[in-house]
């Protein structure tokens, strides 16, 4: 039992790597002339993560509301990794499913 797409995964881990590389040059740029803007930075970043998918699943959500959740970049890539990781790990003895 493998990982059914490894080039996929890597694919998503190195183009969250470089969105948040992109982004983070992009925000320290703007920090250094706004200050300020650090609030900005932190609130959204926030936002971004509550609204993910770490602290649920994103087909838990309704349909309506998934459609502006997967905006988020990194709801693509946790969704992706719980499958791959749902997909390695066995079934305990009795379990339903």
């Amino acid at each position: 039992m493998g990982i059914a797409d490894p080039l996929g995964v890597a694919a998503a881990m190195l183009t969250v790597t470089y969105l948040g590389a992109i982004f983070g040059h992009a925000i320290g740029c703007v920090l250094v002339i706004a200050p300020s803007f650090l609030f900005i930075v932190a609130t959204s970043r926030r936002i971004l993560f509550f609204t993910s998918g770490v602290l649920f699943l994103l087909s838990d959500v309704p349909t309506e509301w998934r459609t502006y959740l997967l905006y988020n970049p990194l709801a693509h890539v946790i969704d992706l990794t719980r499958g791959v990781l749902r997909a390695l790990v066995k079934p305990a003895r009795g379990a339903a499913g």
